[in-house]
């Protein structure tokens, strides 16, 4: 740098030249040095689109999400409206319809059993009515070919020991007579007590089976209880299925909106940068020129000076430092403009990282 303040000495304009080669290159490495900086900006600009077409996969993957999601919704409706209970509570419903079927299969089968035997018993009733008139015809008959004679020693004629049958009478005596033999009795008297007892036990079936009843009536209510949480829980779902619509529809429409604002900001970055790489190498163009010129001059001035007397050479000698100073002035103004450049584009990067 001293050579540049003793300019005007011709023993110092090796040095001097030294000064301007070494600013030239210095120049020339600021230059490369800001084709990294537009190579950076090349580099963002590759990573940005990049970053816009996964942007692009990613939307087109929310919508094929969405695609998904709608379809799994059909088929949630379709579900819901081809069944009104789900299949846990088909399996309790069941499992408590053989509980009660196995409670209430055997008293029906006995019930009829019961009227079966009941039906048999009336049967046979019949038939023993119509055994009874036959043998009491046939008694009736035998009774009038002799003359019986009691344990009182009294005889009796035939027709005293006739029995007229009287079938509409519910009194056994008042069936058969007074006069009927005590074995017949006592036989009549069985069959109408074992016949009494199997009414009472029907009875008790009838009043068992009233029970029953009764409690499938309230086993149904119950299921109409549960049936009706079922509905609400559908009313539920379907409410949360449009939810979801609904929040679905804000997605894409957020992610539209978000993929618009960056596509915006790309645009809007791209031109930015594509103005100021302009003009940063246009300013840069000039001041090269400027100094190449300048380098000319210099040297078509210490050519003249070779060649000119004393007198010329001290009036070139006057010129020469303020011809230098004005140059190392326009090489410090690039210099500050480089930097005011190379700041904005930091700032550049640091926003977009943000």
């Amino acid at each position: 740098m001293s050579a540049l303040y003793a300019a005007g000495s011709p023993y110092t304009w090796p040095g001097l030249l030294a000064a301007l080669v070494w600013l030239i290159h210095l120049l020339l490495h600021q230059e490369a040095t800001e084709s990294v900086v537009t190579f950076e900006t090349q580099w963002h600009k590759q990573a940005a689109e990049k970053k816009l077409e996964a942007r692009k996969g990613d939307l087109v993957d929310k919508k094929a999400e969405k695609t998904v999601i709608q379809a799994d919704i059909e088929e949630l409706h379709n579900r819901i409206a081809s069944q009104e209970i789900n299949p846990a509570d088909i399996d309790r419903m069941q499992k408590e319809k053989d509980f009660l079927d196995a409670n209430t299969r055997p008293v029906v089968l006995k019930d009829q059993q019961l009227r079966k035997a009941a039906w048999d018993h009336e049967l046979a009733s019949t038939n023993k009515e119509k055994d009874l008139e036959i043998l009491c015809g046939e008694y009736n008959e035998r009774c009038l070919r002799f003359k019986p004679i009691l344990a009182d020693g009294q005889p009796l004629t035939g027709s005293e020991l006739q029995i007229t049958l009287q079938i509409e009478s519910t009194v056994p005596k008042e069936i058969l007579g007074t006069s009927v033999a005590n074995g017949l009795k006592q036989e009549v008297y069985a069959y109408k007590a074992a016949r009494q007892e199997k009414l009472d036990l029907l009875s008790r079936l009838v009043a068992t089976i009233k029970k029953s009843e009764a409690l499938h009536k309230a086993s149904k209510e119950k299921w109409d209880l549960a049936c009706a949480v079922v509905t609400n829980e559908r009313e539920e779902l379907e409410a949360k299925v449009v939810a979801k619509e609904l929040a679905a529809k804000r997605t894409d429409k957020d992610a539209e909106k978000l993929t618009k604002q960056w596509e915006q900001r790309y645009k809007a970055e791209v031109e930015s940068s594509s103005e100021q790489v302009a003009t940063a190498k246009k300013q840069w163009i000039e001041v090269v020129d400027f100094i190449l010129s300048a380098k000319e001059q210099i040297t078509g001035l210490l050519q003249v000076l070779k060649s000119k007397t004393h007198v010329e050479a001290g009036r070139l000698k006057r010129d020469l430092p303020e011809f230098t100073a004005m140059i190392a002035l326009q090489v410090c103004d690039a210099q500050a403009t480089l930097s005011d450049q190379h700041t904005q584009t930091c700032y550049l990067k640091t926003s977009r990282g943000l």
